[in-house]
């Protein structure tokens, strides 16, 4: 029996195409952006913040100290990052038109390039690219006004991308550079989303660890060794830009962590939430709602449309739980609930992306090779794992994680759902790659 020759590879679209593509796509989402009487899309940067002399740039970044009440206090300095970059190079009124759009548009070229060097279809790595912007758990994040988080990604992106095209490196030299290159990604992202770039720095070493095992030759220790040591490279040069807001972070662990579990687990998904990544606007929108709010806020939140349990403060759950509904505890400032967005993930993503796990799982006759078939697994896993600890205080899961060393500085289990969607399109854009070359070229 003859043996059954690869496909040919297409080439590669254009890379101005894809910038082309994302760029059209958010210009008809952010039209507003462009109309001289509008700031749109920017609810936690708003202008008057951006005009403030104490984040004027050159000079933030040798110290910021913000007067808005009394004497004032120390705000740091400002480190040097793509964010600062911009608001330097822009306006503060053309940072707040068009931060969110730029940290978009950043997050779709790294998500391109990344799925551009795992050799898949150009309608794939489109499409991917396309995903990751639209994703609701991006998406509604950089419009709320942390885009620092989907530039982070972004880079995450373009770490990964280096690191999957190290395997067709010309030379040794050129795949070095890459792994450096790759850290020094990973330490940029740590700079741009502080917790949330720690933890996807971690997605990043089990992505070098994990590609090493898959793709280099040899026998499996040698392969470990490999993976170990490129590792090490990235972590290095990711340490080498973002050692101070590591620094930063490891320094807030001074409570014990039984006194931060109510602190650190607020923002969790309770598990009958998980359905609102498939149903659009399952447990509705926006902040609040009136419903069980105390009296004296109703009607600050008599607008809202958001009934589920997501930012909840721990106490009231347990208040609840314990079937007194009658009156609430008079704690102030307590949240019944509170969301800046939703996580739902695209009935089509979805739907692709569970026909590709389930075709990663065949025996006989896989529609990929072995290793896009091991690599779907590792993204499916990371999927699941995500998921299990998004859930956080409703749910065991989290919180054998959060006995690890420096994890009860990490706040917000909700924050795995931003990992948990890198994930699923990453998935999303193998399946339409399969399908494409399937369906649609006639390869067998």
């Amino acid at each position: 029996m003859k043996k059954q020759k690869r496909p040919p590879q297409r080439p590669p679209a254009p890379r101005w195409l894809a910038a082309g593509l994302i760029a059209l796509v958010l210009a008809i989402l952010f039209w507003r952006s462009f109309l001289p009487d509008y700031v749109f899309f920017s609810n936690d940067g708003p202008l008057g913040v951006q005009n403030a002399a104490w984040l004027r740039l050159p000079a933030a970044l040798t110290g910021m100290w913000p007067d808005l009440n009394y004497l004032g206090n120390s705000g740091g300095a400002a480190t040097p990052s793509i964010t600062v970059l911009l608001r330097f190079l822009l306006s503060p009124l053309g940072f707040a038109k068009f931060y969110a759009l730029i940290a978009l548009f950043i997050l779709g070229i790294g998500a391109w390039t990344f799925f551009q060097q795992l050799r898949l279809t150009p309608l794939a790595c489109a499409l991917g690219a396309l995903a990751m912007v639209l994703n609701s758990s991006f998406f509604s994040g950089a419009c709320w006004g942390v885009a620092s988080q989907e530039i982070a990604v972004g880079m995450d992106c373009l770490a990964l991308a280096l690191i999957a095209g190290s395997a067709a490196a010309a030379s040794r030299r050129e795949r070095w550079v890459r792994w450096a290159l790759a850290g020094l990604c990973v330490g940029m992202n740590v700079i741009e989303a502080a917790d949330i770039g720690v933890l996807f720095s971690l997605l990043v070493a089990l992505f070098v660890f994990v590609h090493a095992l898959v793709t280099a030759d040899g026998a499996p220790l040698q392969r470990t060794l490999r993976g170990v040591g490129r590792v090490t490279v990235v972590a290095g040069f990711a340490g080498f830009i973002g050692f101070q807001s590591v620094l930063s972070l490891l320094g807030q662990d001074t409570q014990t962590k039984a006194g931060q579990w109510d602190w650190a687990t607020q923002w969790s998904l309770p598990k009958a939430e998980t359905l609102a990544l498939i149903v659009p606007g399952l447990f509705g929108y926006k902040m609040d709602t009136p419903n069980n709010m105390q009296p004296s806020l109703r009607d600050a939140y008599a607008s809202g449309a958001y009934w589920g349990g997501v930012g909840r403060a721990p106490v009231l759950d347990r208040y609840f739980d314990g079937g007194c509904k009658g009156q609430q505890p008079s704690t102030p400032g307590l949240y019944m609930r509170q969301t800046g967005g939703g996580n739902y993930s695209g009935i089509l993503v979805l739907l692709v992306a569970g026909w590709m796990v389930a075709q990663s799982l065949r025996r006989q006759n896989p529609l990929v090779p072995r290793e896009q078939k091991r690599m779907v697994q590792f993204w499916a896993a990371v999927l699941l794992l995500c998921l299990l600890f998004a859930w956080g205080r409703f749910a065991p899961f989290y919180s054998l994680l959060y006995q690890l060393p420096y994890a009860s500085v990490f706040r917000n289990p909700t924050k795995f759902l931003l990992v948990f969607g890198l994930a699923l399109v990453v998935i999303f854009a193998y399946g339409v790659h399969a399908l494409n070359l399937r369906y649609m070229d006639g390869h067998k």
